[in-house]
């Protein structure tokens, strides 16, 4: 999936030049979000691990801040919080995943409106998950992980300054075997 994402970066920025020329001059600046939506975390903890993985769903929470170059295209940084509880094996298993992001926007307008965007970035991750075992306080397998994300979704503007929307981020570890997908709410402030 990870080769994918370079190949759906330049289809998203090819319709959005080709689409959108008119656009380009009408904004550009930054534009701060929050997002909140629910999360599905499946991964490979670590070959000490009780059962070697993780799968659960839970909640992310983020926040970002984008530098429009034009209505088209920008860049992100971001911070990503996932909370989630899974397991089976007659246990509770809970992760807990901290990520900082930074990427590429690109952006399609549909009318003055709406728009649909993609994005294409790297993370670094903290990930500690937490699998009791019978007579193991707590185990924690806590380790750092890097790897690419993209996401899609559209936006609403409710006004020059404020946005509402919905997408789909997808993240991928290139360093073990993981993925963490959600599906978020948005809500943005231009400035």
């Amino acid at each position: 999936m990870y080769t994918m994402y370079p190949r759906i970066l330049a289809v998203i920025l090819l319709a959005a030049s080709l689409l959108a020329p008119s656009a380009m001059a009408q904004y550009r600046g930054w534009h701060l979000s929050a997002q909140a939506g629910r999360a599905n975390l499946d991964a490979a903890t670590h070959p000490n691990a009780f059962n070697g993985e993780f799968d659960g769903d839970g909640t992310l929470y983020g926040i970002n801040a984008a530098y429009m170059f034009n209505r088209t295209i920008g860049i992100e940084a971001g911070l990503r919080r996932a909370d989630a509880e899974g397991g089976g094996h007659q246990r509770d298993d809970e992760a807990e995943v901290a990520a900082l992001t930074f990427g590429v926007v690109a952006a399609l307008p549909v009318g003055d409106l709406f728009e649909f965007y993609g994005k294409l970035g790297s993370y670094a991750a903290d990930a500690q998950i937490v699998q009791p075992q019978a007579g193991v306080p707590n185990p924690v397998v806590d380790d750092t992980h890097y790897g690419g994300y993209a996401a899609l979704g559209g936006r609403f503007r409710i006004n020059n300054q404020f946005t509402v929307g919905l997408d789909y981020s997808y993240y991928e570890a290139v360093d073990v075997d993981g993925m963490l997908g959600s599906a978020n709410f948005v809500f943005g402030y231009l400035f």
